[in-house]
């Protein structure tokens, strides 16, 4: 295989896992988006910008080190070292994610609790701004 290909495969790959978890998470992600940013624009927003770093920060970690070291590779340890890679940078994603919003809620209310003192707004209905909170 031509190193070109090789590196397309990859980041096809990259982009599946990362596309895979964000499919998985966003629905959710836009639920708690909705409780701490108040408004579906800011939800909207910030779930837009966690989804693309989801992709996207695995298509980074596979296209910045996959050949590094220039060894050739069998197909099945470059898929290892693609899937490696791809993980290690969809975990690194998640934590920011992760502890970004955990920092936040934090600062919001207890665990578990929506800080407007409402239960989290049901998929596709509007959330409406807390008082006293700038939208």
């Amino acid at each position: 295989m031509s190193e070109l290909f090789e590196f397309l495969v990859a980041v096809v790959v990259a982009l599946i896992v990362g596309v895979a978890a964000m499919a998985a998470l966003y629905a959710p992600l836009r639920r708690v988006l909705g409780i701490l940013c108040g408004t579906d624009a800011g939800a909207a927003f910030w779930a837009g910008y966690s989804a693309l770093f989801m992709v996207l920060l695995p298509v980074l970690g596979v296209a910045s080190m996959t050949w590094v070291g220039g060894d050739a590779l069998s197909p099945a340890e470059a898929l290892s070292r693609t899937l490696s890679l791809a993980v290690a940078g969809l975990i690194m994603a998640l934590l920011a994610i992760g502890r970004t919003l955990l920092n936040n809620i934090r600062a919001e209310t207890p665990i578990g609790h929506a800080p407007t003192g409402r239960p989290a707004p049901a998929e596709g209905q509007s959330v409406q701004p807390t008082p006293g909170r700038e939208p």
